[in-house]
C-alpha cells in the first residue's frame, strides 16, 4: 500500500529505491501508473546486480507492452552496497523492508514507515545520498 501511494499520490516523480527488481515488481510499478490519472516520472535506483531476470532493455520492453511511455520508467543502477528501500514522491517518504521482488510484494511479512509532508529538498538530499 505505501509504495503504491507514493506512486498513485505523486504529482510529477516518484523515486523508488530496492536493491532489487524483478518483473513482478516491474509490473506492479506498471498497474499503479495505469490506475492513476496524468504523467509522473519513475525513477528506479537499484543495484547493478540486483535485477532478477530482467535487463534495462526488458523493463522499457514491459512498459511498452503495457502501453506505458517507455520513457517513463528510469533505470539508475549503482555499484553501491546499496541494503535501503525508500520510496519517494514530491512531499511523501516510504521508508520500508521491502524490496520491489514479487515475495516482498506478496508474501513475506514487510513493514514501513510513512513519514508525510516532508520539503522536496530533505527528499532530494537523502535519495542523492543512495545515487553513484
Amino acid at each position: 500500500v505505501g509504495i503504491a501511494h507514493i506512486i498513485y499520490s505523486s504529482s510529477k516523480e516518484a523515486t523508488l529505491v530496492s536493491p532489487y527488481l524483478d518483473e513482478y515488481g516491474l509490473k506492479f510499478i506498471i498497474k499503479v501508473l495505469k490506475a492513476r490519472t496524468g504523467h509522473v516520472n519513475v525513477n528506479i535506483i537499484a543495484k547493478k546486480w540486483g535485477l532478477r531476470e530482467l535487463s534495462p532493455t526488458d523493463i522499457k520492453r514491459i512498459a511498452m507492452n503495457e502501453g506505458i511511455d517507455a520513457d517513463s520508467i528510469n533505470l539508475e543502477l549503482t555499484n553501491k552496497p546499496l541494503h535501503a528501500k525508500i520510496y519517494a514522491s514530491n512531499n511523501d517518504i516510504f521508508i520500508t523492508s521491502a524490496n520491489l521482488l514479487k515475495n516482498s510484494l506478496t508474501k513475506n511479512v514487510e513493514t514501513g514507515l510513512m513519514i508525510r509532508n516532508q520539503p522536496q529538498h530533505e527528499i532530494e538530499t537523502l535519495i542523492n545520498e543512495l545515487r553513484t
